[in-house]
């Protein structure tokens, strides 16, 4: 995927900041994990890479943008990209109670 500024898919690099400070603030600094990596493609093209803190505390070693990451469940990604879909078609709203989703 190409690489282009937020700003021309729409997006605003103050706001995707956010995220970063956020991730810092809340789970880095205090120890909770070791090291993040934000990616936000939009248009088929990557709008904001952001790594963060460690990928290897030991060693100290920085995350990379290439960090190969071992995922021990799918489950909940592939669940919650299915609903975004979902919500994206209007298939389902948030707004639903999740006992309608059902029927």
């Amino acid at each position: 995927m190409r690489t282009v500024s937020p700003e021309s898919v729409g997006l605003a690099t103050d706001r995707l900041r956010r995220i970063d400070h956020h991730l810092l603030s809340r789970y880095i600094e205090p120890g909770k994990i070791a090291g993040a990596l934000t990616l936000v493609a939009r248009r088929g093209q990557v709008a904001w890479c952001s790594p963060l803190g460690q990928m290897d505390r030991e060693r100290k070693r920085p995350m990379q943008a290439d960090t190969l990451f071992r995922i021990y469940s799918m489950t909940k990604p592939i669940t919650s990209v299915a609903a975004m879909m979902c919500i994206a078609t209007a298939a389902i709203r948030t707004s639903s109670p999740s006992r309608s989703a059902d029927r």
